[in-house]
């Protein structure tokens, strides 16, 4: 059993972070509320009575819209959710100081994430990050203007936050971290990023210095064939004069070589060749992947369609309505737009399972209203 005490807690960050589920507004929820008051069940009744009230209200039988099979939750079951703890939510205008808030909660498409004002610090709760990370005041400002340029939508989160009971029985993906714990995280990827900008940096080094070996190796023999020499001649540089005269008049033993110089040859023979390889695979793969941007991809309507939620490589999940009888090949091909990538394959997430056979049906595949949510894999 996991248990902090009320005092110990205060100074305790409370975060989700998002495994292998889809159930990103839970664990923005309870991030933003710094205590797991939700769970993928309660916030799906909350979104069913939204779904009843609405089609009393509007008159119309249909798919539910507030919750859907994979887990997505629309801001309707998160604004109402947050109401039962006497919050609201306004959209964020960026003319305004976002400081003198104490919370936002950031969508874009399906994922939500919250960023919190906690112990005088604002945190960013993203489940779907390493960790949390903390940022200070004026980088809020940037990281808000900056997201909603990217299309996120912004909501501030108004009211007098709940004040939370001890914690116990902390799943794994449930942690409470100290401020040191987060500051020590974020020093220690900085420290990974300059670590592999400075190994990147000297194998660029290193590779100016062999080429410039190279050229002054070039330059020396070149020197030797034309019998104009400014450098002082050593024994491999008599050999090396001796081979090449005798090259230029025909006959060339090879006993005067160096003795790697056609195993020197051969490597650069075969690096050209996988040179060439590398550069045709790559121009095959991005034909391949503007033949797969020129996709067009039908959209359906009529009886029996439904949902499909593909969670992508990025981490977000994207819907699209299709027809039992839509063949799995045609969500493959979904998949590759949207990751703009041709080696994908389609997983069911829990219980795990590969979708090969392409040419069958969704419906006889098992995918259908009850199991809409698919995970893009990519292939190695």
């Amino acid at each position: 059993m996991s248990y902090y005490n009320a005092r110990t807690q205060q100074k305790k960050i409370y975060w989700e972070c998002q495994e292998n589920d889809l159930l990103c507004a839970v664990h923005a929820l309870n991030s933003l509320l710094q205590y797991p008051y939700f769970d993928a069940v309660t916030l799906a009744e909350i979104a069913r009575d939204i779904d009843q009230e609405e089609k009393q209200l509007y008159q119309f039988s249909g798919a539910n819209e507030n919750v859907g099979e994979s887990g997505y939750f629309s801001i309707q079951a998160i604004t109402r959710a947050l109401q039962g703890k006497n919050l609201q939510l306004e959209y964020f205008n960026s003319q305004n100081d976002p400081t003198v808030e104490q919370a936002f909660i950031c969508n874009l498409s399906s994922h939500w994430h919250p960023i919190r004002k906690l112990n005088g610090k604002w945190y960013e709760l993203d489940s779907l990050a390493e960790y949390p990370r903390m940022i200070g005041d004026i980088y809020l400002s940037e990281l808000l203007y900056g997201i909603k340029n990217k299309g996120y939508s912004v909501f501030v989160v108004k009211g007098e936050f709940p004040e939370n009971f001890p914690f116990e029985d902390l799943a794994p993906h449930q942690l409470l971290l100290s401020e040191e714990d987060i500051k020590s995280h974020q020093m220690s990827g900085a420290r990974r990023n300059e670590e592999k900008e400075f190994e990147e940096a000297l194998k660029r080094s290193m590779e100016v210095d062999y080429m410039k070996n190279q050229d002054d190796e070039l330059a020396k023999a070149l020197a030797l064939s034309m019998g104009s020499m400014p450098y002082s001649i050593d024994d491999d540089d008599e050999e090396l004069k001796k081979a090449l005269a005798m090259s230029m008049e025909g006959s060339v033993p090879q006993k005067n070589f160096p003795t790697n110089f056609n195993i020197e040859k051969k490597q650069s023979y075969s690096e050209e060749e996988e040179l060439a390889k590398a550069i045709e695979l790559s121009k095959e793969l991005e034909e391949a992947k503007n033949d797969v941007a020129k996709m067009e991809i039908p959209e359906y309507d009529g009886p029996g369609v439904f949902d499909i939620r593909m969670k992508c490589l990025d981490g977000k999940s994207l819907m699209k309505k299709f027809l039992p009888q839509c063949k799995v090949r045609e969500l493959l091909e979904w998949g590759k737009v949207i990751n703009n990538t041709v080696k994908i394959r389609l997983v069911q997430f829990y219980p795990r399972k590969v979708f090969e056979d392409l040419d069958l049906s969704l419906d006889e595949a098992g995918i259908n209203r009850e199991n809409a949510g698919i995970v893009a894999e990519k292939i190695i």
